[in-house]
């Protein structure tokens, strides 16, 4: 998964890296676009830690889950609802989200039956 940040040329690249981001440019070569719940944080002007105490969850949980690493991030769907969020079309454009993330990047260089073959 291509989770939270990118290494290359021994630096370190997350989403808020000042300048050229090249996590940002593959993310975009791949046609995968920023995660539901992180942009309704964003809308919401708020940061994590904001968020996660507004939600009543941690700020660990909420970042696995805007990282993509929660399939079903039960406890914030529910808080968001409680607190007047249509969660049903959020929790559709996550999941399509998460899966777009997964996939380009899980297709096998090389197929288990070529594996078999090749033994």
């Amino acid at each position: 998964m291509l989770g939270g940040s990118l290494y290359t040329g021994g630096m370190r690249f997350t989403e808020s890296t000042p300048g050229p981001n090249p996590l940002a440019e593959l993310r975009r070569e791949l046609g995968l676009g920023p995660n539901p719940l992180a942009e309704l944080r964003r809308e919401l002007g708020l940061t994590r830690v904001a968020l996660a105490v507004r939600l009543g969850t941690s700020v660990g949980y909420l970042s696995l889950a805007e990282r993509g690493a929660i399939a079903f991030p039960r406890a914030i769907w529910d808080a968001l609802e409680r607190a007047g969020v249509e969660v049903d079309p959020l929790m559709e454009r996550y999941d399509e989200w998460r899966r777009a993330q997964v996939t380009p990047l899980v297709t096998p260089l090389v197929t288990p039956l070529e594996v078999a073959q090749a033994l």
